[in-house]
């Protein structure tokens, strides 16, 4: 399992104490295991001082899961579905502990190559065309659902404004680095190309790591190389 992996690795470096990572289950692919991993966190945690949402995935070929193409259920609904049940933890947390929160959800500099034909409001209903097997563009469908996380962030941190002490949100990019995205054996020009071009994988988490130590000047933004990027 990847998860009890990573805390082995975590674990064997810092020299921690056992107890001080758990494992939770948590399928992006399945809205009821996004609520039970809410519900779980929302009753058994003391506080929740941060809300990295990092899991996501990229696919070529149309395949449908919770009513949604499968890339725009894990990737956008999900994601946004499970910061929502998430809030009322962290605004209590926000008010308890006086502290300002955050929920990071990562981006991609892809997201500024999104074709934006699927999203025009003018050409019918977005999610209509998105979940169209028939129209479907999925060359683009991954920076689309970057380009749809960076307005769902913007959005929601216009409504987390009026509340205080503020639940900062942000969305960065750790840009192209050695991770599990694709999600499939590479190929030899794949694994080349990602010799000489990708970050590090720690590399590319200290941008994560920025967007969850960021202060309120990243409220609503787009970091990338650990600033915001206008």
């Amino acid at each position: 399992m990847a998860g009890e992996k990573a805390k082995r690795e975590i674990l064997s470096s810092t020299d921690r104490k056992d107890d001080c990572i758990e494992i939770w289950d948590l399928d992006m692919d399945s809205y009821d295991s996004v609520k039970k991993f809410a519900a779980r966190a929302t009753t058994s945690l003391g506080r929740l001082d941060g809300l990295l949402a990092n899991a996501g995935m990229m696919a070529t070929e149309f395949r449908k899961s919770e009513d949604n193409e499968k890339t725009i259920t894990v990737n956008v609904v999900s994601t946004f579905l499970l910061c929502l049940l998430l809030l009322p933890k962290l605004h209590k947390s926000a008010e308890k502990f006086q502290i300002n929160p955050r929920i990071v959800i990562v981006n991609s500099g892809l997201h500024y190559m999104a074709p934006t034909k699927e999203l025009d409001p003018n050409n019918g209903e977005i999610f209509a065309r998105l979940n169209n097997p028939e129209t479907a563009d999925m060359s683009g469908r991954y920076p689309v659902s970057k380009l749809l996380v960076l307005y769902g962030v913007r959005e929601l941190a216009q409504k987390l404004t009026r509340r205080k002490p503020l639940v900062i949100v942000n969305t960065p990019n750790p840009s192209f680095c050695v991770s599990g995205l694709v999600g499939h054996e590479l190929s030899f020009g794949e694994r080349v190309f990602e010799k000489l071009l990708a970050r590090s994988t720690e590399m590319g988490a200290r941008a994560l790591v920025h967007g969850l130590c960021s202060g309120p000047e990243s409220h609503g933004e787009y970091l990338t190389n650990c600033h915001v990027q206008k």
